[in-house]
């Protein structure tokens, strides 16, 4: 099993980076920030203080689209980003297909673990 950890708050753009392993069935953990911003433990996860977070491992990546990105690469599955002759160009216009988004949306919070 993954070493999966998905750290924020469940709202927004941290529901977004949910969706996604949630939509390919990597298990992963869900640490709640809520009450943990700013302080040197979420600095050194994220260095703009923000959130989300993905640890896989030892490694970490932060920012909803390059943790889209990593869990589409990483974890073999269905691919639910819609990439272009040129997948990694645009990493900024990489995001959840509608067809992937709008059912796991509905599903999300009940997928966290």
């Amino acid at each position: 099993m993954p070493d999966v950890t998905l750290f924020g708050f469940a709202r927004g753009y941290v529901q977004m980076a949910g969706i996604v392993p949630a939509h390919k069935e990597v298990p992963y953990t869900f640490h709640d920030l809520e009450s943990e911003m700013g302080p040197a433990f979420h600095l050194a996860l994220h260095p703009f203080d923000r959130a989300p977070i993905l640890r896989h491992g030892d490694f970490t990546v932060y920012e909803t689209v390059a943790i889209v990105g990593y869990i589409d690469d990483v974890f073999e599955s269905c691919v639910v980003t819609k990439n272009t002759v040129r997948p990694h160009a645009s990493i900024g216009y990489r995001a959840p297909a509608p067809e992937v988004f709008v059912p796991a949306l509905a599903a999300w919070p009940a997928a966290q673990s």
